[in-house]
């Protein structure tokens, strides 16, 4: 590590213009991605969210659109990396709200099904989502421009003839809180289509109120942008990205353990798990990510079944081999769930103690720890991957450090 002199570099664009409805938003956006299009020499592309009303403007801008009907992050993320895969260098996002009310929308859900309604809880789930988004916009290889509806208050004003009217001011925008910092531009236009410029890291434009800003405003961008030294290399594709981002999740799901260290899944899942990843080496990142995806749904899913049937476990406690115990309520399981997820705790879920005492009480011969083995018929060592460490009960147990080389 060591210091250097600062140097400027040539820097993509990032403008984000926010507003109230009939502001202009849309086409203000259109107007700057076509100044910066031309300079650029890139052909426009465009997500839009806003039920295709880009397209209204298709016979005064030439521009390909991706219109989203689901408006997802993960749609969002989708649609910025086929962007990139397609060699786009301008790219509108209209609107980057909708991936907020998604998300909030997202996180209401989880509270209610995994947190009983604690939706601060539930937030341990949709903040990753909310910083693969912002980490998606930083590092996108070309100029891009968002726009975001704002939330709206009304006005008793004056005109200029001293007749009082009624105005509608945009507030700030509809995202997460601090998204103005991932931009250099941040601009709030009003329904007379006149932009404050509240941020400009270029210097030129900070605190200046302009009507209509447009094509001129764009290509005045693309100089200031473009006359630094040539940048660095690009950080790793987003989409490879969320390949280790998934990965990094999924290890987590595979590993989790239940409130008294007792593991909700196997050796030999989690050793399935990175069979089948390892097997992608040589797909594409797209093709990864859409098994990492898949994986991800089935596994938290399934999390969420083992952890409740610990739960009703659990529940026996010390008074397991009373006589006044009782038996908690039979839950109702989904259609084709395995039996030994109807009928007892999964594999490797359950202490020893724990299992005696449910036996004792169902009349039942113990069994057992069921943490499978890590012998196989005939061996005498124990398998197990390089970087794993003994378990308290002496076997070996997959730790969270190995990377897969698959990426």
């Amino acid at each position: 590590m060591s210091f250097r002199k600062a140097e400027r570099t040539k820097l993509w664009a990032r403008v984000a213009i926010y507003g109230p409805s009939g502001s202009g938003k849309s086409y203000t956006a259109m107007r700057i991605a076509k100044g910066l299009a031309t300079r650029a020499g890139s052909r426009i592309a465009a997500i839009d969210t806003e039920n295709r009303s880009l397209s209204k403007y298709a016979d005064r801008f030439d521009f390909d659109v991706d219109d989203l009907g689901d408006r997802t992050i993960d749609t969002y993320l989708a649609s910025i990396n086929q962007c990139i895969k397609e060699g786009y260098k301008v790219l509108v996002i209209d609107s980057l709200s909708h991936a907020w009310k998604e998300l909030l929308e997202e996180v209401d859900r989880i509270a209610a099904k995994n947190f009983s309604g604690n939706s601060w809880a539930a937030w341990s789930k949709g903040t990753p989502k909310q910083n693969k988004l912002v980490k998606a916009i930083v590092d996108f290889p070309g100029h891009l421009i968002v726009t975001m509806r704002s939330k709206t208050e009304w006005a008793l004003d004056k005109d200029k003839d001293g007749k009082n009217t009624i105005t509608r001011n945009g507030l700030s925008p509809e995202q997460g809180k601090g998204i103005e910092y991932e931009f250099d531009v941040l601009m709030d236009i009003n329904q007379g289509h006149i932009a404050e410029i509240q941020k400009d890291r270029t210097g030129k434009y900070q605190d200046q109120i302009i009507e209509k800003p447009g094509e001129e405003f764009g290509e005045a961008l693309y100089e200031w942008l473009n006359s630094g030294s040539a940048p660095p290399p690009p950080p790793p594709s987003t989409l490879y990205q969320q390949c280790i981002d998934g990965w990094n999740e999924l290890k987590s799901i595979m590993l989790s353990t239940a409130d008294d260290g007792s593991r909700l899944f196997t050796n030999d899942e989690y050793n399935t798990v990175r069979a089948t990843l390892e097997g992608l080496k040589d797909k594409s990142d797209d093709e990864k990510l859409a098994v990492i995806n898949t994986m991800l749904d089935s596994q938290k899913e399934q999390l969420h079944i083992r952890f409740e049937n610990w739960c009703k476990l659990k529940h026996l406690g010390p008074e397991a081999g009373s006589s006044t115990a009782q038996e908690p309520p039979k839950k109702e399981m989904a259609p084709n769930t395995p039996a030994s997820q109807n009928d007892e705790a999964p594999q490797g879920l359950l202490s020893e103690e724990l299992r005696r005492q449910i036996a004792e009480k169902e009349g039942k011969k113990p069994t057992g720890p069921e943490v499978p083995s890590m012998l196989d018929d005939g061996e005498e060592e124990p398998r197990y991957f390089e970087d794993d460490i003994p378990g308290d009960d002496g076997r070996y147990l997959v730790t969270a450090q190995a990377e897969l080389d698959i990426f």
